[in-house]
C-alpha cells in the first residue's frame, strides 16, 4: 500500500504444452578401428597400438582377450604376449547407448625368430660361373650373394654368370610377423677363365745357339 506494507505473496502453477512430445536419444554410436592389427595379422612386437573413433562424441571401453570391459582412450598401447590376441572397442553416448557390434581384431604376436635354414645341395664343382643349391627351411627363405640386398628364393636357387673370385651366399628364414632367423652361408670359389697362355720366343744371340723365354701375359 502507499504506506509501504507488502501482502503475502500468491502463487500459480501451470504447464506450457505445444503439442510436441518429448524426443529420446535411441541411435546407436558406431565404432571403427583407424589403426592397428587388421585380422589375421601376424606381429613381431609385443607393444601392440590401435587407434579407433565413433560416429559421434562418446566414451569408449576396451577389452583383450574377453576380458572384462574397462574404460579406454584412443589411442591405446598394450603389452601382450606372443600367441592369438584379440582387441575389441565399443562406444556408448551420452544417452547411454552401447554399441552392440563393438569394432574388433583377432591377430598372432609372434616374437620369436624362426630357425635357421640350410643347404640340402650344393655344387659338386663349383669353379664355373653357373652354380646351384638347394635349400631346406622353414617360412620364407631370402638369399643375398656376396653382400647384396635379400630377396625371396623359395626352395632352390640358380646363380648364373659369375665372375673369376671368391663368392658367398647367404641365407635366412622369416616368418609371416618378419621376424628373421641367423644366417646360413656357404663360400666358394669361380675360376671359369683359364689364364691365357704365356708368351714364347725364340732367342737366336750367336749363329748356331738358340734359346726359348717367355712371359705371362699382364
Amino acid at each position: 500500500d502507499q504506506a509501504g506494507n507488502v501482502s503475502a505473496a500468491t502463487f500459480a502453477s501451470f504447464v506450457v504444452d505445444t503439442g510436441q512430445s518429448p524426443t529420446t536419444d535411441t541411435v546407436v554410436p558406431d565404432t571403427a578401428l583407424l589403426s592397428g592389427p587388421s585380422n589375421g595379422d601376424a606381429v613381431a612386437s609385443s607393444t601392440v597400438g590401435f587407434a579407433f573413433e565413433a560416429t559421434e562424441p562418446t566414451m569408449f571401453e576396451c577389452r583383450v582377450d574377453g576380458s572384462e570391459w574397462f574404460a579406454c582412450s584412443s589411442p591405446a598401447t598394450y603389452a601382450l604376449g606372443d600367441g592369438a590376441r584379440t582387441f575389441a572397442v565399443r562406444a556408448t553416448d551420452a544417452a547411454g547407448n552401447i554399441d552392440a557390434s563393438p569394432a574388433s581384431a583377432s591377430f598372432v604376436v609372434d616374437t620369436q625368430a624362426p630357425a635357421a635354414p640350410s643347404f640340402d645341395e650344393t655344387p659338386s664343382d663349383p669353379s664355373g660361373p653357373s652354380v646351384s643349391f638347394g635349400l631346406d627351411g622353414t617360412d620364407t627363405t631370402q638369399c643375398s650373394l656376396d653382400q647384396g640386398d635379400w630377396t625371396d628364393c623359395g626352395a632352390s636357387v640358380a646363380l648364373a654368370d659369375l665372375g673369376d673370385g671368391a663368392h658367398e651366399l647367404k641365407i635366412r628364414s622369416v616368418d609371416a610377423a618378419g621376424n628373421a632367423s641367423a644366417t646360413t652361408s656357404h663360400s666358394w670359389e669361380v675360376a671359369a677363365f683359364a689364364p691365357d697362355p704365356p708368351e714364347i720366343a725364340l732367342i737366336e744371340p750367336d749363329e748356331g745357339s738358340a734359346y726359348l723365354s717367355w712371359r705371362r701375359p699382364d
